[in-house]
């Protein structure tokens, strides 16, 4: 689902799901797997446990922290089959890294817009190893919004951002489902988060404290309208400008804009 790579080393690091469970790999620059990743000699390793308490983890990003833990991010069921953020943190070695969260993992109980089904599908790690995780969360109202979440580094749920930690945004083209599948952060700690609203591809951008930048688009929210323009799925910042890929009618076309001056793209 996701792939990294290690700065000092080019070593790769690949994060996805196996069966049900989150699982890692290490593969060499040269693309062989490193066996001495994972502590079992073969390079690669999975989470044995369910995070929420249910029977189903979908991991879909991974990123380093500055101390080389791995951090994988996605989704975890509970024990009501109600979908959760979840995270996992690994050493660089592989090994679970059990003074993370708790015992190397950690989840948001309740659903962050008051919903049944919450998915996260990027994360960003901030240069104080703060996780910050983006995806959708179902309304109450049974409409998903943009939903983010930011944890501490050690795995707390970070209190100081959005509203106890996480926030879910208002629709921003109108619609029944607002989704966000990418995150990245500016040098100036601003976060930027890209997806779809109804049939459009749509943009955000919230203050390091995970609230809304009234300075970006329209109160903190921009979308735009094009033939074969649906959703954007992956995201990549520059000084002045964001540029996002994704896909089109009925996923048959792949989609590619760069935007400049919304309001202030400054970094």
């Amino acid at each position: 689902r996701s792939m990294v790579v290690q700065p000092k080393t080019g070593n790769i690091i690949a994060a996805g799901s196996s069966g049900n469970y989150f699982s890692v790999a290490q593969f060499l620059p040269s693309g062989v797997l490193d066996t001495s990743f994972g502590g079992a000699g073969i390079g690669y390793t999975y989470l044995p446990v369910h995070i929420a308490g249910g029977n189903l983890e979908t991991c879909y990003a991974v990123g380093l922290q500055s101390t080389g833990n791995i951090i994988l991010a996605g989704v975890s069921e509970n024990a009501f089959s109600e979908l959760r953020f979840a995270l996992a943190c690994y050493t660089s070695a592989g090994i679970l890294n059990r003074a993370f969260g708790t015992n190397g993992t950690a989840y948001i109980s309740n659903s962050i817009a008051g919903g049944v089904d919450d998915e996260c599908f990027a994360l960003a790690i901030q240069p104080d190893d703060k996780i910050v995780l983006a995806g959708y969360s179902d309304h109450v109202d049974g409409r998903s919004r943009f939903a983010v979440a930011r944890f501490t580094a050690d795995g707390a749920l970070d209190t100081t951002f959005g509203n106890g930690g996480t926030l879910y945004l208002p629709f921003i083209a109108g619609g029944t489902a607002d989704i966000a599948y990418s995150v990245k952060l500016q040098k100036d700690g601003k976060i930027v988060v890209a997806g779809k609203s109804a049939f459009h591809f749509a943009f955000a951008r919230l203050e390091s404290h995970g609230t809304l930048d009234s300075t970006f688009g329209t109160n903190g929210t921009y979308f735009f309208t094009a033939t074969n323009m649906i959703s954007a799925r992956a995201m990549q910042l520059t000084d002045d400008a964001i540029i996002a890929g994704g896909s089109g009618n009925n996923m048959n076309y792949y989609s590619l804009c760069k935007l400049s001056n919304i309001t202030t793209m400054q970094q």
